[in-house]
């Protein structure tokens, strides 16, 4: 699956974010994010090439884009880990993953959509289906949608938005952002192979 967009986002107080913390982090992050922005006083972003990292004064967010096998789990959650211990905040928050991603096949997506739901493609005259799927587990929930992507019918559209269940430690985040990634790749994959292939 290529990845056009992923936030992984933890949720939780960050405060103001002043010009000392400003000069604290640049200090860690300005090597490895030399583009640094600030729209506004209560945003900061350090931006690489296809990376960055987002603070405002509710959360810390993990942006990155390109393929899913090249994403890190450990690279993520290690950068957001140090934002927390250069800005003191508590060691749990709320965790968020949303990302957009597409995969190419050789079938057309559109056409295969319509197969699993034939009569009610007809009473509303649809030209595809998508296809959500509401996730229930024991440390997180969201939603899986798996369509074909308009734009190309030989390619599968992905939208995820999975978030936990409760506020986590940091000794727990990596396990669980780990399984919510693979429940959004692999396991969509695998959901994608038996509907739109």
């Amino acid at each position: 699956m290529y990845i056009l967009n992923s936030n992984l986002t933890l949720f939780t107080n960050v405060g103001d974010i002043s010009d000392a913390r400003v000069k604290s982090l640049k200090d860690v992050f300005g090597p490895h994010f030399p583009e640094v922005e600030r729209p506004n006083e209560g945003v900061i972003i350090f931006k690489k090439e296809s990376k960055a990292l987002y603070v405002d004064s509710k959360q810390i967010t993990f942006i990155a884009k390109g393929n899913s096998e090249d994403f890190s789990v450990e690279e993520a959650t290690n950068y957001l880990k140090q934002i927390f211990e250069i800005l003191s905040l508590s060691p749990k928050s709320g965790v968020g993953i949303k990302f957009e991603g597409i995969e190419n096949t050789n079938d057309n997506t559109i056409e295969k959509s319509k197969t699993h739901t034939k009569d009610a493609v007809e009473i509303l005259g649809a030209e595809g289906v998508g296809f959500r799927f509401i996730i229930q587990k024991q440390d997180f929930a969201g939603n899986v949608f798996i369509e074909p992507y308009i734009k190309d019918n030989q390619k599968i559209f992905y939208n995820i938005e999975l978030e936990s269940r409760e506020r986590v430690s940091h000794a727990q985040l990596d396990q669980l952002v780990e399984t919510m990634f693979n429940q959004g790749t692999k396991d969509a994959e695998d959901a994608a192979r038996t509907l739109l292939y």
